[in-house]
């Protein structure tokens, strides 16, 4: 990702497939914290929970796209929509 950052000649693209498969964790571990939150609730394992809820709270922060009206806990990261338009240009240029 520095490399695309710090070239020149980078396109916004480069930067959206440079970012990809680290928007791609991060929205892994949040499904993960997702789950393990609602199984903490469902045992009424009240420390868990909130273990959880701290870490959906940081991941969040990742998600949101600055607009402080978006709950964190959907997903509306700008980010996300431009790696989907990258994917779409993609396909299409393939097809």
């Amino acid at each position: 990702m520095v490399r695309v950052e710090l070239d020149p000649t980078a396109r916004q693209g480069d930067l959206v497939a440079a970012l990809e498969p680290i928007v791609d964790r991060l929205l892994k571990r949040y499904e993960a914290y997702q789950a393990a939150h609602r199984a903490a609730a469902l045992r009424q394992d009240t420390p868990a929970v909130k273990a959880a809820q701290d870490e959906l709270d940081v991941l969040g922060l990742f998600k949101n796209d600055g607009d402080v009206r978006t709950p964190a806990s959907e997903p509306s990261s700008l980010l996300e929509h431009d790696i989907q338009g990258n994917r779409q240009q993609q396909h299409e240029h393939q097809g």
